[in-house]
């Protein structure tokens, strides 16, 4: 044969490396989503601030304009 056999205890440390590298990966692709998942949450939230100063903007010119024409 030319090549051997894998020797059984490196084989044992293979693939628990293996499976370790998978562990980590897998939470390396939950943070990423969960990552993502704040952004989009944080821009949701400031664009509903942006939207609320919208309105508190268009009802105080709403007020001037009134104040302009009395």
């Amino acid at each position: 044969m030319l090549i051997e056999p894998f020797p059984e205890k490196y084989l044992g440390k293979l693939i628990k490396k293996l499976i370790g590298n998978n562990e980590i990966e897998d939470a390396l692709k939950r943070l990423d989503r969960l990552t993502q998942e704040e952004a989009r949450m944080a821009s949701a939230q400031l664009l509903r601030i942006a939207g609320d100063i919208d309105i508190e903007v268009r009802e105080i010119a709403d007020d001037v304009d009134r104040v302009k024409r009395s």
